[in-house]
């Protein structure tokens, strides 16, 4: 047993990870990080990652970054914590003037929490305690379960049927060969609709297999096409849309590596030639089937083609769907 499998054996034991179906790491293990330098990881095994979201975008400078470390060890000689609660420090009362200053006018103050849930916690507390301060009782307003899926419901309800959606419905019916037409429902992210289609609130969900593998193969919905030319290589017997004779409806989506838009030469080159070594490589084909995506790497120029044809196909279908550009 190789180091990185005896760690993620030992995670599976013992740790969720978040925003993750964790049965997915069945067939797909997690990665056993030991270092990171720049835009680079490490696993135990020597084998090196590039960190392309920048570990989920809060690692913008790079792992490791000389300045940042400087700063962080300083700091922890001079004062490494102290509850905020009865106390305060200069870093705290510096940022918190920064970010005041940013602010909408109206905003005068900084609460501090350490993740987004917690954020949403705090921001319900503090309207509690404003409703509360005003003279609201607690029986005016305070809701139960039940009460709270009921205006879930009804808000949900009236975003698919308020003024705006449905003509956003009406401008958008998808015809395909003039067989099948469609009433399109907006949603804001794949969660919505795929919890939806599993409660049988709407018949039909466009979802991609990063999406929605898990749920086909768990049984909770049923796959019908894939809208790619051709088969994928994850559900090899799952027919295409146009061997049902809807060629029209072809939609496949696709990633891309993007850098910075003076990136060098030197540096796309070696990008390109690395992309093209990993394309090559067996353990990176079988992890993709695993995700349920096809092995498409390719060029800078390749790639710069394809965006190209994108652009006139989506702006026909914006224009035929009267869409319009918000501020």
């Amino acid at each position: 047993m190789n180091i990185n499998n005896s760690w993620a054996e030992r995670d599976l034991r013992h740790v969720w990870h978040p925003c993750t179906q964790m049965k997915d790491h069945e067939a797909l293990p997690p990665i056993p990080i030991r270092r990171g330098q720049g835009a680079w990881l490490e696993d135990f095994d020597g084998k090196r990652y590039l960190d392309a979201v920048s570990s989920w975008w809060v690692n913008l400078f790079g792992h490791a970054h000389p300045a940042i470390n400087a700063a962080v060890r300083a700091q922890l000689e001079a004062l490494e914590q102290v509850i905020l609660a009865g106390f305060t420090h200069e870093p705290v009362i510096a940022l918190s003037e920064e970010l005041t200053a940013l602010a909408p006018d109206g905003l005068t103050r900084c609460f501090y929490a350490d993740n987004g849930s917690s954020a949403v916690e705090v921001a319900v507390k503090m309207s509690f305690h404003y409703w509360r301060n005003v003279g609201r009782s607690a029986n005016d307003w305070t809701p139960t379960a039940e009460t709270i899926r009921e205006q879930l419901n009804a808000e949900r309800s009236r975003a698919l049927h308020d003024e705006r959606y449905r003509q956003l419905r009406e401008r958008l019916p998808v015809q395909v060969n003039e067989k099948v037409q469609f009433n399109i429902i907006p949603y804001k992210g794949s969660g919505p609709g795929l919890g939806d289609l599993m409660a049988s609130q709407i018949d039909l969900y466009y979802a991609t297999e990063t999406s929605g593998g898990a749920h086909m193969k768990a049984g909770r919905m049923k796959p019908l096409a894939v809208t790619t030319e051709n088969r994928m290589a994850a559900f090899p017997d799952l027919k295409t849309l146009a061997e049902y004779g809807y060629g029209k409806s072809m939609i496949g989506i696709w990633y891309g590596l993007f850098g910075p838009p003076r990136i060098p030469e030197a540096v796309l080159g070696r990008l390109s030639s690395e992309l093209a070594t990993l394309a090559q490589s067996e353990d990176y084909r079988s992890q993709l089937v695993k995700m349920g995506l096809d092995n498409a790497i390719s060029s800078s120029e390749v790639m710069r083609l394809q965006i190209e044809s994108e652009i006139p196909r989506w702006q026909q279908v914006a224009r035929a769907a009267g869409v319009k550009q918000e501020d």
